[in-house]
């Protein structure tokens, strides 16, 4: 479900979707290929508000990385843009809970991924990255860099991510 509310003393609703943005299997029953749909993203876009999830792929670092980018109006009414979002060029392995944002034209998605070398059946124990990822309006990939490496630490989710003009911050 998503909802729209107002920013001032009474945190009014002002707006929300009639029925789930997305549905799926409970996440632990999930396959290959299924949608996740217990921690959406959403992002603002200059004309849109975008939800992101990410699609169940193996844990490994040969896995591909795709997300699900739907395309809501300001109203909350689907806009008929649904695609998956393939950044497998970008990223290695199985997608973890990300966060995104706009920012001077440009979509930014900071995202932990696999890189572990054997498949394993929990990510908490799995081996990860963190990928910034750079998207221009139409959702290709501008650039990406790993931000941070470490092999004896796992980064399972990026809970935040804000940009300040000169600086990004995220909590993970």
């Amino acid at each position: 479900m998503g909802a729209k509310y107002r920013l001032d003393d009474n945190f009014e609703r002002v707006g929300y979707t009639d029925s789930p943005i997305a549905i799926a299997p409970f996440c632990f029953s999930t396959r290959d290929g299924d949608e996740l749909v217990n921690d959406p993203a959403p992002v603002l876009g200059p004309d849109s508000v975008f939800a992101v999830t990410r699609m169940v792929t193996p844990l490994s670092r040969d896995a591909r990385t795709i997300l699900r980018v739907r395309e809501l109006s300001y109203d909350l009414e689907m806009k008929g843009s649904e695609f998956d979002l393939d950044i497998s060029s970008a990223a290695d392995g199985e997608a973890r809970q990300n966060s995104l944002i706009h920012y001077n034209g440009y979509f930014y998605l900071v995202i932990p991924t696999t890189v572990g070398k054997v498949t394993m059946n929990v990510d908490l124990a799995v081996p990860s990255d963190l990928i910034m990822v750079k998207f221009d309006q139409n959702w290709k990939i501008v650039e990406s860099k790993v931000i941070s490496a470490d092999p004896h630490y796992t980064e399972t989710y990026v809970t935040g991510f804000k940009i300040d003009g000169n600086h990004f911050y995220i909590t993970r």
